[in-house]
């Protein structure tokens, strides 16, 4: 078998770039100095001595270095980056060199990295006294920060006017100005109640740290599995603060050998811009009381994953009390009272329940065959074994404590949250790994189906779960609408307009659906008090602010897609894109609720107790409710997931399963959900209670199908090699087997135009449930380097058509069409026939998959011939690929321009090669570039065998090499053109050339219709350009088709002015073509015939 290189997982270098231009209002005549630092990194200027308005931006001609230029370089995660420190500082020197501080500023790298293009460009950074607030301003620094990746090119500013405009040019976080433009002092109140489920601390003395706008402090100690705290820290700083991140870290003390260790169990960052609004119907952070699921960091995966949960809340009041205006910026502790968690919420008994039809892909180097394996099931720690005695053990001590304090059934209750009932199953029993192809190994189940399930209890805040669905519900279909209409819009097609207008109404429906369930979920969160009378609200304060903010977006949404209507043609398609993926983006910022409900599930692959690898995913995806839209998106389906090591280096196995998970009085709906076909005795119920599931499912309904790949072509993207090219391979995962295409040597298209045919296999359950939910395949993509070594691009899964033996192979149904598969994208609702355009940063192949039902017979009657071009070699029948016409492809090879040296030696003969369906396009080999880059040989025409489908087009890929002699070329570049529809041009007759030739009426030339096919980013941003595009963003379409005719005419009274003063421009014509030469946007075709009078001239 062919090694497989396993891809490391590496940290981005990114960089920080900070200018200091100058200061203002300092201290009268002092030696100003500024000081910057990042994180534990300091730089600083020179001194300016004897003065207060120094200026830092200029050279020093003695060394000739730019003094107030830094660059800070950082080599960490997205994370750890955000929350760096960046403090500017001001120091006044003195004599002997002895400096004292004047102030400072001091924010995080996430509110420079939330402007536009991440950077501040010119702005003047209030200098403060954090000792001392009410001192006011002690000054303003001039300065430019930028934050970007390492070797990227960041956009740079033009000069700005009115810079001196301190107040107009306030370095302030990303809102509306007037908010910050007078701060205010203000207390920020964490409450810090308890933590539960701490498996790893084991007993030992346990505490929290909280660090925030640059303090940092922490609670008092407490042992036990579960530690209450009950402790209040107040945090006094500014609002709107400049750092709006809150690191909270749980932490214990460990002894060993004399000293005294503090190792972090895990930690959290709270962003108070997900928790407060800075808006008219805004309000302040705030959060809880909840808890906050905790789980392992990236730097510190030994041990369980999930490290417990705190509960915590925070609050922030604007302190406008003369007595705190005397008060520094400063933290202090102070003791809180207990909440009575019965007011925010009831606890009840959760289900989740997994049935295991598949488990193959399993490395060969971490799993051997012969040896052992078992699944593991978890809900955060409810179902793992490893912390199962734990759990059940601090349960014990919590109760026997509290039975001393006559308080034992509430705080039971309490300790009980989270932990596994001891009916539960939440392992399979352990099997023998095989391999059935030799590729990898997998886990045969058979008819027996392992199956699993973990009952816990857990605080029933399910509202905010079922708010967050449907709202993902909405997201997850416009966005479906708008991929499908991005194909028709790229092609030009008639109905776009028509497609644009259905997708409207459908959202249109599903937010007034949204508007009216919002009542129904407020109530679903109320019950009545202990007295059974009055009716208490289980939310919080957050829920409401949150449920009122996502009212009035998804109102402002319905009121935008009102006003603009819909369209009348493709006029305004384009505009109306930029309007719905605007829709679509505000709805998917609504779509992540910053208080937590459940934890994440876990699937784990065991081997003698030995974990190899995990997967996890949020419980809101397959959280169960009544109502659809309000159902997680893979919620009694069959998902297909991906273990992974502990650091994600390697995919250790695949697994397709069954998952559920919802309160357990809806026992009966997972029993709904399974997929039938499978024999249940009664006795296997446990007395006939619906919580309780067997330990296998026993299929007795089974069919024979057999897998067809039909693998066409590639597009994949430049990178993988130096030379930006790839050898792709792509290979075949399905139920175990493994099947793999030819190799495709130097190329960013691969045409494979090939058939795989897997072995027949069992597939259990009722024929007609396989048909709607076939098993899933799986495709992999590989380069293949050097000594035949594999490196893995990327990963997709697929869906079959099932073809049962009762139908006919016919259309239109059969056969299966070529479809575009992205990697990178799970299929789980089907195949995506989107073309990737322009603006697809993945790779994707065209295939079509096909599972056929056979008989007893050796192969089924009723299917396509495979034509094979060599031994076990098929092509794509005729009947599955696109038709074929031929295209003629003429390409005119002007010349070279600004070729960079190759290996330090110039390039002084190219040569271009353009790539399109299997065919290359040859340019002659340049005599000498540098004396004259255009090539002799201009015109090249070819035939070629493409599809007639637009969606089914190649793209172009344009080499370049360089000729060193004795038949060797080394390669330079490439340039790769993601569809040839672009170039697409329809022959005119012969009747319409002449009528163009010798006809001067307008009437009689035919009418060239050109095609562009632009694609707008969903990431559209507005510039100064785009102003009317912004005025019309409540204006209806009609009303604009009208304005837009209006100024259709206006141009043609244009036209015709010009036409009078045709003479005024004539004695000009000498001057504009030298300025046209200059001129850079200038069309190349006159570049190019210019270039040729010159090399006239020239030889």
């Amino acid at each position: 078998m062919t090694k497989v290189r396993k891809s490391s997982k590496k940290l981005d270098t990114y960089q920080i770039c900070v200018t200091v231009i100058e200061a203002k209002h300092l201290e009268q005549n002092g030696s100003p100095m500024v000081v910057v630092r990042v994180g534990n990194r300091k730089k600083k200027t020179a001194v300016r001595k004897t003065t207060d308005n120094p200026y830092y931006n200029e050279v020093l001609y003695i060394c000739s270095r730019v003094w107030q230029y830094f660059v800070f370089d950082l080599t960490c995660n997205m994370d750890t980056l955000l929350s760096t420190r960046l403090e500017l500082a001001v120091y006044l020197c003195g004599r002997l060199k002895r400096s004292k501080f004047h102030g400072n500023i001091v924010f995080e790298v996430a509110t420079v990295w939330d402007q536009p293009d991440h950077q501040y460009h010119h702005k003047w950074a209030m200098l403060t006294n954090p000792r001392d607030l009410t001192s006011g301003p002690r000054g303003y620094v001039k300065c430019n920060i930028a934050v970007h990746a390492k070797g990227e090119k960041f956009k740079m500013q033009p000069g700005t006017d009115g810079d001196d405009d301190i107040e107009g040019n306030l370095l302030l976080p990303l809102g509306d100005s007037r908010y910050f433009a007078t701060r205010q002092r203000a207390r920020y109140v964490f409450t810090l109640h308890r933590v539960e489920d701490m498996a790893d601390a084991k007993g030992r003395l346990c505490y929290i740290s909280l660090s925030f706008a640059g303090m940092k402090s922490s609670t008092s100690s407490d042992a036990g599995g579960n530690p209450r705290f009950d402790e209040r820290l107040i945090f006094k700083e500014m609002f709107p603060p400049l750092c709006h991140r809150a690191r909270i870290s749980i932490k214990c003390r460990k002894s060993s050998r004399g000293c005294c260790r503090n190792n972090t169990i895990a930690s959290y960052l709270l962003n108070l811009k997900s928790i407060s609004n800075s808006g008219e119907y805004g309000f302040l952070p705030t959060f809880g009381p909840s808890f906050l699921h905790l789980y392992a960091d990236a730097a510190n995966l030994t041990g369980a994953i999930y490290r417990g949960r705190l509960l915590l809340s925070l609050k922030t009041e604007i302190d406008r009390s003369e007595a705190a205006s005397s008060g520094a910026v400063g933290v202090h502790l102070e003791t809180a009272a207990s909440i009575v968690e019965d007011s925010l919420w009831r606890l009840d008994e959760y289900l989740l329940v997994g049935v295991i039809y598949d488990c193959s892909m399993i490395d060969r180097s971490l799993l051997a065959s012969g040896r052992s394996a078992s699944l593991e099931l978890s809900l955060g720690n409810a179902g793992n074994l490893s912390y199962s005695d734990h759990q059940l053990r601090v349960c014990d001590e919590e109760a026997q404590e509290n039975d001393n304090k006559n308080s034992a059934e509430e705080e039971t209750t309490y300790a009980a949250t989270g932990c596994a009932s001891p009916d539960s199953q939440s392992e399979t029993l352990a099997q023998i790994v095989t391999s059935l192809d030799g590729k990898y190994n997998c886990l045969e189940f058979g008819v027996k189906k392992p199956c699993v399930f973990v009952k816990s209890w857990w605080p029933n805040t399910e509202w905010r779960a079922r708010n967050t669905n449907r709202l993902t519900f909405i997201a997850d279909n416009l966005e479906r609408e708008l991929e499908r209409l991005q194909t028709l819009v790229t092609l030009g097609h008639e109905a776009a307009h028509s497609a644009y207008n259905s997708a409207i109404r459908g959202l249109q429906r599903h937010c007034a659906s949204y508007l009216h369930s919002l009542r129904s979920l407020a109530m679903g969160c109320a019950r009545p008090d202990d007295n059974g009378e009055d009716v208490v609200s289980c939310m919080t304060s957050l829920d409401r602010h949150r449920l009122n903010y996502c009212r009035r977006e998804i109102e402002g949404v319905m009121q935008k897609v009102k006003v603009n209507g819909e369209l009348g043609d493709n006029g305004l398609i384009r505009i109306a894109m930029v309007h719905a993926r605007n829709h679509l983006r505000i709805i998917r910022s609504l779509c992540k609720d910053p208080q937590h409900t459940l934890p994440d599930i876990f699937l784990w692959l065991l081997s003698n107790s030995r974990r190899l690898g995990y997967t996890r995913l949020p419980a809101s995806r397959v959280l169960y409710a009544e109502e659809r839209p309000e159902r997680g998106r893979n919620c009694g389906q069959r998902l297909n997931l991906f273990l992974e090591t502990r650091d994600s280096s390697a995919v250790v196995c695949q697994t397709e399963l069954f998952l559920w998970l919802g309160n357990a009085k809806f026992a009966g709906a997972c029993w709904s959900a399974l997929p039938p076909g499978y024999r249940l005795e009664d006795e296997t119920l446990g007395g006939g209670r619906l919580d309780v599931f067997p330990k296998f499912l026993e299929y007795e309904k089974s069919s024979k199908f057999q897998l067809r790949a039909h693998i066409f072509q590639g597009r994949f993207e430049p990178g993988m090699d130096s030379s930006g090219l790839l050898d792709p391979m792509l290979r075949v995962i399905f139920q175990g087997y493994t099947m793999a295409t030819r190799v495709i040597k130097q190329t960013l298209d691969p045409f494979w135009d090939q058939t795989l045919v897997f072995p027949a296999i069992d597939v259990h359950g009722m024929r007609e449930h396989v048909k709607n939910h076939p098993p899933k395949v799986v495709l992999e993509a590989f380069d293949r380097d050097y000594c035949n070594s594999l490196e893995l691009y990327g990963r997709c899964v697929a869906r079959p058509l099932v073809k049962l033996d009762t139908e006919t192979y016919s259309p239109p149904d059969f056969p299966p069409k070529l479809r575009w598969h992205r990697f990178g994208h799970d299929d789980d609702n089907g195949n995506d026939d989107r073309r990737p355009a322009a603006d697809d940063s993945g790779a994707a192949v065209l295939a079509a998959f096909e599972l056929v039902e056979i008989c007893d017979k050796d192969q089924a009657l009723d299917t396509p011939d495979l034509v094979s071009s060599s031994p076990r070699v098929y092509r794509v029948p005729e009947d599955i690929r696109p038709k074929m016409a031929t295209y003629r492809i003429e390409v005119v090879f002007w010349g070279v321009r600004d070729m960079r040296r190759l290996n330090l030696a110039p390039l002084h003969r190219p040569k271009i090669v353009v790539e399109c369906a299997g065919v290359h396009v040859e340019s002659e080999v340049m005599e000498n570039a540098k004396r004259f880059a255009n090539f002799q040989e201009m015109r090249v025409s070819v035939d070629l065998e493409m599809a007639t489908e637009e969606m089914y087009y190649p793209p172009i890929t344009i080499k370049a090499y360089d000729s060193r002699g004795f038949g060797c070329f080394k390669y330079a570049g490439m340039c790769c053109i993601p569809t040839i529809y672009v170039f697409m041009q329809r022959l005119i007759t012969k009747s319409e050339y002449e009528s163009a030739i010798y006809h001067s009426s307008r009437k009689s030339r035919p009418t060239v219709q050109q095609h562009t096919a632009v694609a707008i980013e969903p990431d559209y941003k507005k510039t100064s350009d785009d102003q009317e595009e912004v005025a019309i963003a409540l204006m209806s379409y009609k009303k604009l088709s009208r304005q837009q005719r209006h100024t259709a005419s206006s141009g043609t009274a244009g036209q015709l002015l010009g036409r009078l003063l045709r003479w005024r421009r004539t004695t000009k014509r000498a001057a504009a073509t030298a300025a046209l030469d200059r001129d850079e946007s200038h069309d190349w075709w006159s570049k190019y015939y210019a270039t040729l009078e010159v090399s006239k001239e020239v030889l």
